[in-house]
């Protein structure tokens, strides 16, 4: 479900400047982290090469059931990993892993 906020930001107390200047600097740092990390599964063109990012975010893996779930269900995710096992003896369920820069 989603729902939106209208967010503002007390008037005359500097706290928007404040907060934008630190924000900046996290999401710069993460940036970078990114783009780093991404230059990894560039080809000779610069570009992006979607078969090395395939590969490595999602390797082949031997399961029944692929479970992609929001960061709130991930205990619940997790937990049906351990329960089909138990119940559905022949079933193998795999949790999708978060991504490392996150």
């Amino acid at each position: 479900m989603y729902r939106g906020f209208n967010l503002k930001f007390p008037e005359g107390k500097n706290l928007f400047t404040h907060s934008l200047v630190e924000g900046k600097k996290l999401y710069e740092q993460k940036e970078s982290l990114v783009k780093s990390f991404l230059d990894n599964f560039k080809n000779i063109n610069g570009r992006l090469d979607g078969s090395k990012l395939q590969a490595n975010w999602f390797p082949p893996v031997k399961s029944d059931i692929f479970l992609s779930h929001t960061h709130k269900d991930k205990d619940q995710a997790i937990a049906l990993s351990g329960l089909f096992p138990k119940i559905y003896f022949s079933l193998k369920l795999e949790v999708l892993a978060e991504m490392p820069f996150r």
